[in-house]
């Protein structure tokens, strides 16, 4: 078996007992190495990337998930669809024969059920007729009908049950304190920052009105420590609550939404420790373009600093495969977002110009944003993956 394949359905039997939960890099590398016997550790991260770039897993700091495209990948590696193999074209001439033998059977037997229906009609109109005569000379007697079926202005609503859920049909997530909460549980105000300590953090959407009644679980995970929960309902919004003595750990946190169990979208917020004026790295999203040295890969590094005065993002190289280490030139990207957008998130972007001379390589930088008071972000993981 291919070493992405084990790799695929290794995360797909995670997936089924323990759902949007990541899976540590060590622990993926352990149960390849058990299972396929020496695997080399480049190898391995080069199989990560593979998947990673056809979309199949997601990353986040060195753990990794099934996603929608690598559980239906995974599903046809256990059930493989079947190929039937194609009439000859004698075959598909006599398949015609027959259909045309049975085709002239039917014209037939519908003729000769049109007579039969005609004559039916016509002995019906002499039934009635005779009954009108015998209805008028014979004792009138009182008629009762049947009461009317009663018939509704709109069609009720069920909960509704598909497939897949898009995020156009519900608002986007909203996260606020409880005491912020109007009397229809709805956020009032909308943040991204809770300095600590905080003991509740509540998250509120208003859905389509196709999925009222729907059944809604919330999944937060604090991706800094990796510890997640969950809450259902079916009221539009959730709140998680902490002890009053600890509180909520500070970190960054996702908040996964479904309806029906069906996955609709996510949201992010972070619990700062009060004092701190550092950057605070968010999320990483990815996208790709071209120009004429060729392939560009964009890191989108979402940040929030409350001071407002992050000025750059460092790099420091920490491995590389498959390039010559004098072609890796490393400059560091200035923060061209204004302080209020700083305050609330910003993004700024981490570009890397694959060379056209080599192929299948991976550069691993270390990152942090800094201030103007120098203060740093705690480091994050860049890898970079060019075909």
């Amino acid at each position: 078996m291919k070493l992405s394949d084990e790799i695929v359905l290794y995360l797909y039997r995670i997936l089924q007992t323990a759902p949007m939960q990541y899976v540590a890099y060590s622990e993926l590398y352990a149960h390849v190495r058990k299972s396929q016997g020496s695997v080399l550790e480049n190898e391995f991260t080069g199989a990560l990337r593979y998947l990673v770039g056809k979309r199949y897993i997601q990353e986040e700091a060195a753990y990794y998930r099934l996603i929608s495209e690598g559980v239906e990948y995974a599903q046809n590696l256990i059930n493989p669809p079947v190929d039937y193999p194609q009439k000859s074209f004698l075959e598909q001439v006599r398949g015609n024969e027959v259909q045309e033998k049975s085709y002239r059977t039917t014209i037939k037997s519908n003729q000769l059920a049109i007579i039969g229906i005609a004559l039916t009609t016509f002995l019906s109109c002499i039934g009635l007729s005779l009954q009108f005569l015998i209805n008028n000379t014979a004792e009138q007697k009182p008629q009762y009908q049947n009461p009317p079926t009663p018939t509704f202005s709109q069609p009720i609503l069920m909960p509704v049950t598909v497939s897949t859920v898009t995020p156009q049909v519900f608002s986007t997530l909203t996260f606020c304190y409880k005491s912020e909460l109007d009397i229809n549980n709805q956020c009032t105000v909308s943040r991204t920052i809770f300095p600590s300590p905080v003991t509740d953090v509540c998250v509120s959407w208003t859905p389509s009105p196709l999925y009222k009644g729907s059944s809604f679980r919330r999944v937060w995970q604090n991706t800094t420590t990796g510890k997640s929960h969950q809450n259902e309902s079916y009221d539009t919004y959730g709140c998680l609550y902490w002890s009053a003595d600890t509180g909520l750990s500070v970190g960054q946190y996702q908040v996964d939404l479904y309806a029906n169990n069906i996955f609709v979208q996510s949201g992010n917020f972070v619990i700062i420790v009060a004092s701190s004026s550092a950057p605070i790295m968010m999320q990483i999203s990815e996208r790709q373009g071209v120009d004429a040295t060729g392939a560009i890969i964009y890191k989108e590094i979402y940040f929030i600093d409350t001071d407002g005065d992050a000025d750059y993002v460092t790099y420091r190289l920490i491995s590389y495969t498959n390039i010559d280490p004098k072609d890796i030139k490393i400059l560091n990207d200035d923060i061209k977002s204004g302080p209020d957008e700083q305050k609330t998130g910003a993004i700024v972007e981490a570009p890397w110009w694959c060379k056209q001379k080599y192929h299948n390589y991976t550069i691993l930088l270390e990152a942090r944003i800094v201030d103007n008071a120098k203060n740093q972000s705690e480091p994050f993981d860049l890898e970079f993956y060019c075909k």
